[in-house]
């Protein structure tokens, strides 16, 4: 059985935008995570969250080793 590959966060910044202040959250959010990047041991992904209203809460970056021999740590997946 494969196990999943082991990531280990090398940067992470997160951005908030001021609709945090004009108004509450609801309860639910809906958060987008896309992998702009995978390879050589490494992967880039973005991230947004938006309330149910369509306002932009925040926005984050994040960069990731890829570890444990994993196929798309040596470029193959």
């Amino acid at each position: 059985m494969d196990r999943p590959p082991s990531r280990a966060d090398a940067e992470l910044t997160v951005h908030f935008t001021d609709a945090l202040d004009a108004a509450p959250v609801e309860d639910r959010v809906l958060v987008r995570i896309r992998t702009e990047y995978a390879g050589g041991g490494w992967t880039v992904e973005d991230s947004a969250l938006w309330s149910t209203t369509g306002r932009l809460l925040a926005l984050a970056g994040q960069a990731r080793v890829l570890r444990n021999g994993s196929r798309a740590a040596h470029g193959d997946g």
